[in-house]
């Protein structure tokens, strides 16, 4: 629902303060992040101007699709303004809804100060004050919630059943580029 990268070129899209096109991964394909966890694979958004890249976190609800199991939810984001914790809230099929701290630095110098990793980090950035190649770089950072199902499960905090929708945080400073949602391996 924002537009918070811009062009060279078109310094006056986005939001004036913006990542650098020409430094992100391809729009609309997949690329692959390999995380001290594993790969994780992003779709990362369109980058052309006036494209929606991100989503201005204001309480979303994001539905999980049913049919398959999950074995973790991937988010690609940064804050903006300072680095902050933010509550997820993760619904299950039976039982209460779980709340999620995940701490989300901000983009500024591409440095992330809560041990999430860095997925892209450029060298400068946009102002639309007319720098297209301004120091410092900024970045985009992962975090995980690992899933489990059932009442067993050490993460479900005693709720039962499997995961059925993400409310994101209602923080406007949070930004996501991205969510994936990783499927457990079939025996």
């Amino acid at each position: 629902n924002l537009d918070w990268i811009s062009e060279s070129d078109k310094l006056d899209d986005g939001t004036g303060w913006d990542f650098p096109a020409e430094e992100l991964p391809l729009s609309g394909k997949p690329f692959v992040f390999n995380s001290k966890n594993g790969p994780v694979s992003f779709r990362f958004p369109h980058k052309s101007a006036g494209a929606k890249n991100c989503v201005e976190c204001r309480g979303q609800k994001i539905v999980i699709p049913a049919g398959s199991r999950y074995k973790a939810i991937h988010i690609l984001g940064a804050m903006h303004n300072g680095s902050s914790p933010v509550a997820f809230q993760l619904a299950y099929s039976k039982g209460l809804p779980r709340t999620v701290m995940l701490n989300f630095s901000d983009w500024w110098r591409g440095d992330p100060i809560y041990g999430e990793e860095t997925v892209v980090k450029t060298t400068f950035h946009h102002e639309k004050s007319g720098e297209a190649q301004k120091k410092p770089g900024v970045g985009m950072y992962l975090q995980s919630i690992p899933l489990q199902e059932g009442p067993s499960a050490p993460d479900a905090g005693g709720q039962a059943g499997t995961p059925v929708s993400l409310t994101l945080p209602n923080d406007n400073r949070f930004r996501i580029f991205a969510i994936t949602l990783e499927e457990q391996e079939r025996p």
